[in-house]
């Protein structure tokens, strides 16, 4: 009896959060994406003076995004960290969890 490994993979969402119209995407989707990622960074944004109708507008798009990513049996998730530089982190710790 021979074990298949399943192999995951992750969508890691920063700025384009279409999923029309996006060619990481669609490429993703065609080789078994099981995970979609969206990593915030409120303390960098205000660093950053993004003003809060952007990160409603953001939110907003995440939600819609979900619901999309939901029709393709995809769950997003969203995480949070403080800056950039802790994404990198966050984001291996992440996959070494869910074995990506």
């Amino acid at each position: 009896m021979s074990s298949k490994k399943t192999t995951q993979s992750l969508m890691w969402f920063r700025s384009d959060l279409r999923l029309n119209h996006n060619p990481a995407l669609q490429n993703a989707l065609k080789h078994n994406l099981t995970k979609a990622l969206f990593v915030a960074t409120p303390n960098q944004w205000l660093q950053h003076h993004v003003a809060p109708i952007k990160a409603d507008f953001i939110e907003r798009h995440l939600n819609d995004l979900a619901r999309q990513l939901a029709s393709y049996g995809i769950e997003l998730e969203v995480l949070h960290c403080l800056d950039y530089h802790a994404q990198v982190k966050l984001i291996h710790d992440y996959c070494q969890q869910n074995k990506i």
